[in-house]
């Protein structure tokens, strides 16, 4: 069969298309970002034991009752049936990458402890993550923190564990959750009567570049535009919007 010159050109234009195709589509899966790993990585939630003791201490018990209250909203995700459930975070609308105002405080700290807890009816999940405070970017007026110190932020979802061994998982799309032992970047506000902070959210700080610990479910906001930005200059510009802020 004779192949006109025309058909030849037209198969090497559809091959390099396709070629195209498949080398774009590898470099976007081997090139996620951090908190696109963590998405799928669910090691990243706190883990709870549904069999651990429940406090007796009234100060505890007083805690976790404001806590179970203020997590009320997210009831029925996790229980001894539920392997999954998650519920989306829409963002408000122009809400800012860089939330210095709508924060009570700015630090930059390092996760020392993180644990995952039943609410008191045991139908959802928060966690609570230990923050040891390396620098204050923006101070609590109502309760100053400072450097060298360590205060408790939480966050709704986590991990269950059953004492049949099952897992429940619960998570808000688009929330990650911080690592222990990593450095982050913290815009956390007060988080009610239970006296903890909650994060707003967050900025991974690792090997000198940034990476947001959210992604955006809004068109609005794009955490995603500080990704891999160089750590000083990123900090350098908090510290501006603070200044500039107060």
């Amino acid at each position: 069969m004779k192949v006109s010159k025309r058909d030849t050109c037209l198969f090497l234009i559809t091959l390099c298309i396709a070629g195209a195709t498949a080398t774009a589509a590898l470099r976007s899966k081997n090139n996620l970002l951090p908190n696109q790993e963590q998405q799928e990585d669910i090691n990243q939630f706190p883990l709870a034991d549904s069999t651990a003791p429940k406090p007796t201490d009234p100060k505890k018990i007083a805690k976790k009752k404001a806590k179970s209250k203020k997590y009320a909203q997210y009831k029925d995700n996790v229980g001894p049936g539920v392997v999954k459930a998650s519920a989306v975070y829409h963002w408000p609308p122009d809400f800012p990458e860089l939330p210095v105002a709508q924060s009570d405080a700015v630090i930059v700290g390092v996760v020392s402890e993180a644990t995952a807890e039943l609410t008191e009816d045991e139908s959802s999940v928060y966690s609570e993550f230990t923050i040891d405070i390396n620098e204050v970017l923006k101070n609590d007026n109502q309760g100053p923190l400072s450097p060298n110190t360590s205060i408790i932020v939480d966050r709704p979802g986590g991990r269950v564990k059953y004492g049949t061994g099952h897992i429940s998982l619960f998570w808000l799309q688009g929330f990650g959750m911080p690592r222990k032992g990593r450095q982050y970047v913290l815009f956390i506000k007060r988080g009610g009567p239970d006296e903890d902070y909650q994060i707003i959210t967050g900025y991974e700080i690792r090997q000198g570049r940034v990476w947001p610990l959210d992604t955006s479910t809004s068109s609005d906001t794009n955490f995603g535009i500080y990704t891999n930005s160089d750590a000083v200059s990123f900090l350098s510009k908090i510290r501006y919007a603070v200044a500039k802020a107060s």
